[in-house]
């Protein structure tokens, strides 16, 4: 397989992946449409022959298997729910401010990577790879750091925006990889960003309900310190990887996680009923 290409000037691979035991092996590829004969045609083949349903798919998984992204945004969403008081996170705000906050941070950060991923596509700005991913380790670490401690209460979503910017450069890496021509980039952009969009809206809407509803308990503070620990741990690892080579677990464990994805959705939902349970029936006793 290693010498395997393709022979067709319309097919362009998109990954390659096997396993450590080479038993397993899956290629991903985007089949342009033939050349058409009309100029209408010739339009319609241009941007319909893209394939931008593979596009928009591998978007989703670009951004489900790129576990240090999404742990960014959900590590800073932690203490979205939460007001600052004196440099600590106090009581759970109101559902609606909580909503408005963590739609704010999710807006600011699909717009800063949205306009990098776009112009780094279009090869506008360049950056070496090796750079952006320890970037994108060190804002998981800033994001665990204020989960912890408010440093920037209340501007949550200029930190998601500006942490967005770095974290498009490393989506663009994946159209760049393609070999399209800046043309096809254009709806390939559109494609692929919508489908980050789409699994980041299903990630963060799976979750939002049991941080609303833990937030407003006691055991949520154990459960925000816990994850701020985890992810500043994991953040630690990715900036000893990516900067000195150095080989830890974080990459097999994050991913195992997120294999599993839904059972821990789940799992955190029920807990969040049951710590609000518990608080109720604590509040009713006394």
């Amino acid at each position: 397989m290693n010498v395997l290409a393709p022979q067709d000037g319309n097919a362009t691979i998109v990954n390659q992946k096997r396993n450590q035991q080479q038993s397993a092996y899956e290629l991903d590829f985007l089949q342009a449409r033939p050349a058409a004969r009309t100029s209408w045609s010739a339009i319609q083949s241009e941007f319909l022959g893209l394939q931008l349903s593979s596009l928009f798919h591998l978007g989703m998984r670009h951004i489900a298997e790129g576990t240090d992204h999404l742990l960014f945004l959900l590590v800073l969403l932690l203490p979205a729910p939460l007001c600052a008081v004196r440099c600590r996170w106090a009581a759970a705000n109101s559902v609606r401010k909580s909503l408005l906050h963590i739609v704010g941070i999710v807006t600011a950060f699909t717009i800063g990577h949205s306009l990098t991923l776009t112009l780094a596509a279009m090869e506008f700005v360049q950056v070496p790879s090796r750079s952006v991913e320890v970037l994108i380790a060190v804002s998981i670490l800033v994001s665990a750091i204020h989960a912890l401690r408010p440093i920037f209460p209340g501007r949550e979503a200029w930190i998601a925006a500006f942490f967005g910017l770095i974290h498009g450069l490393a989506f663009a890496s994946t159209l760049d990889r393609l070999g399209l021509s800046r043309w096809d980039r254009v709806a390939g952009i559109l494609a692929f960003n919508l489908g980050i969009e789409t699994m980041q809206m299903v990630v963060v809407a799976s979750t939002l309900p049991s941080l609303l509803i833990m937030s407003r308990t006691r055991p949520y503070r154990f459960f925000r310190i816990g994850g701020a620990v985890l992810a500043a741990l994991a953040s630690l690892a990715w900036i000893s990887e990516r900067l000195f080579n150095v080989q830890t677990p974080v990459d097999s464990i994050v991913n195992t996680l997120a294999r599993h994805g839904l059972l821990v959705t789940a799992a955190l939902l029920v807990a969040s009923l049951a710590c609000r349970y518990l608080t109720t029936l604590s509040a009713i006793r006394s």
